[in-house]
């Protein structure tokens, strides 16, 4: 495995050709000392991430609103008037919070509930709107 990785110095010798190469060929593995980095284009990474999905449970209330929550991040509730209207809201929600992820990544990243989050929190910032995010959202009729 480690046959694959390349070593830092190299790297830095052949900056452009690495980032031409995972731009266009294939990730690049680098080796420093005792780290390892994998660099690949935003296209690997988004086909890598493109299988996440956010599952919500969709609660209707006696007044017509509806209560979002998802499966996920399970601290993020969202509501509306319509159906449509909470996932807006949702969405938008989701998209704040993969921000404050990655504004404060050492912090998320080392909390042992929240790592589990970066694969999504990956893929909402690629997305970038919330109505890209959306998209993602699976919210099945009658789900509580």
């Amino acid at each position: 495995m480690n046959q694959i990785y390349q070593s830092s110095t190299e790297i830095r010798n052949n900056f452009s050709l690495t980032i031409d190469k995972a731009v266009h060929e294939r990730p690049q593995f680098i080796k420093r000392t005792h780290d390892k980095v994998v660099l690949l284009s935003d296209k690997y990474l988004y086909a890598i991430l493109d299988q996440f999905r956010i599952d919500c449970n969709v609660k209707k209330e006696k007044d017509g609103t509806f209560i979002l929550t998802n499966e996920i991040v399970n601290d993020i509730i969202a509501t509306g008037n319509s159906l449509e209207e909470a996932k807006v809201d949702l969405a938008t929600q989701l998209l704040d919070y993969a921000h404050e992820y990655y504004e404060s990544f050492d912090l998320y990243s080392k909390a042992p509930n929240r790592i589990k989050h970066l694969a999504y929190v990956m893929k909402i910032l690629m997305l970038g709107d919330p109505v890209l995010v959306e998209g993602i959202l699976v919210c099945q009729d009658g789900k509580n």
